[in-house]
């Protein structure tokens, strides 16, 4: 996906897909490492170069307030340098070739440079302005939340509660004093599924 604009979920963004890539090679070269580093430094790396994706795809889901993006992104970034510093140990220690240090150091820098990238791009990627009323963004593929506010009303005369009730259910006066209430919630809150 080269388009900002065009990736509909977090799986179609470069960087988590490079991302995705890398985690998957670090565990595969992982498992050559001694089996005394199996809580130390292998449950590291594995869980640090993870991490990185997983912090993109909260972001994603955090978009809509530009500061929770950036935070979000900010934590992969520093997620990505951690996993570069487990590798250096990796390679300190003689568990990693020079080829496979290199490779792996520098697709996390890349990831590193997309991820700084996105934080200096922020307001390319979040939904709206800050000042943005979400309640009042419909949306054209989904259905109201109210049916037919002609054959259903809000009532809260019988429970104390608001719910939805059909005239058939409802006594006439009832109706008629709820069919006003039920028309201004429909015009101040339009309510999507």
């Amino acid at each position: 996906m080269n388009s900002i604009a065009g990736a509909k979920c977090f799986r179609e963004l470069r960087v988590y897909q490079a991302t995705r890539e890398a985690a998957l090679r670090v565990f595969i070269v992982s498992k050559t490492f001694p089996p005394e580093e199996r809580y130390a430094l292998i449950d590291q790396v594995r869980r640090s170069s993870r991490a990185v994706k997983a912090m993109i795809a909260e972001a994603w889901a955090r978009r809509r307030y530009k500061a929770a993006f950036i935070n979000k992104i900010d934590e992969a970034l520093g997620e990505a340098n951690e996993t570069q510093s487990w590798l250096d140990d990796a390679f300190d220690d003689e568990y990693l070739s020079k080829e496979n240090f290199e490779e792996l150091d520098g697709r996390y820098q890349a990831i590193g440079g997309m991820l700084s990238r996105m934080i200096d791009r922020a307001d390319d990627f979040c939904k709206h302005a800050p000042a943005t009323d979400y309640r009042a963004i419909v949306r054209e593929d989904e259905k109201s939340l109210f049916p037919d506010s002609e054959n259903w009303i809000i009532c809260r005369r019988c429970t104390g509660a608001a719910v939805f009730v059909t005239k058939k259910d409802c006594a006439p006066s009832v109706w008629s004093a709820s069919l006003e209430l039920t028309k201004q919630a429909v015009a101040r809150w339009p309510v999507r599924w």
